[in-house]
Formats: structure tokens, sequence, C-alpha cells
């Protein structure tokens, strides 16, 4: 389901969008994606860490309609993150225990 769009100011992100996108989900801000640009309410915690990675973020005052994404069918564990239950048998890597 989405939001009513309203007109509100807006910080307008162009260049690396992959980049760009990913710093904004780091601070679960809203945002709008397009093709060529995302546009997002941002603070200014997140546009200081947007100019740090070369971005110049302009602002722009225009209806906003955030994307919404699914919220995640499951919790992403990485290793060490939880110890194991009780009872739990431990997964222990196959193969050899080397990056090489």
């Amino acid at each position: 389901m989405q939001q009513d769009a309203h007109e509100t100011t807006l910080i307008e992100l162009r260049g690396d969008l992959t980049l760009a996108a990913l710093c904004v989900g780091r601070f679960h801000a809203p945002c709008q994606i397009a093709p060529d640009r995302l546009l997002v309410r941002a603070d200014a915690a997140l546009l200081d860490a947007l100019r740090a990675l070369g971005f110049s973020p302009s602002p722009v005052s225009e209806d906003f309609t955030p994307t919404e994404t699914p919220a995640p069918a499951r919790r992403v564990v990485t290793h060490g993150s939880i110890p194991p239950d009780e009872g739990d048998e431990a997964i222990e890597p196959h193969g050899p225990s080397s990056n090489a």
C-alpha cells in the first residue's frame, strides 16, 4: 500500500544511485526511487554522510511518494551474531578452513 503523495522539501540525489541507496538505507530514511534519481527527506546526519561520499544533494520541493519495500520474511543471521541454543548442533564449515 502506497502513501498519498504530498508536496514537501526533499533532497534529490543523482549519480551512483546504488551507493546513494545504500547510504539512505543505513539511515532508514524514506526514499522515492526513480530511474535517474532518488528523493529523500533527510536530516543533517544523512546529508553529511552523502556529502562525505561525494554527492551534491539538491533541495527540491515536489510531491513525495516513498517507495514501499517489503519487510524481510526472515531475520538474517551472520556468523557469530547469535549463539546456538542449548541442544542445537553447531554448524561446522565443510572443507578447508583457509580463505586462500
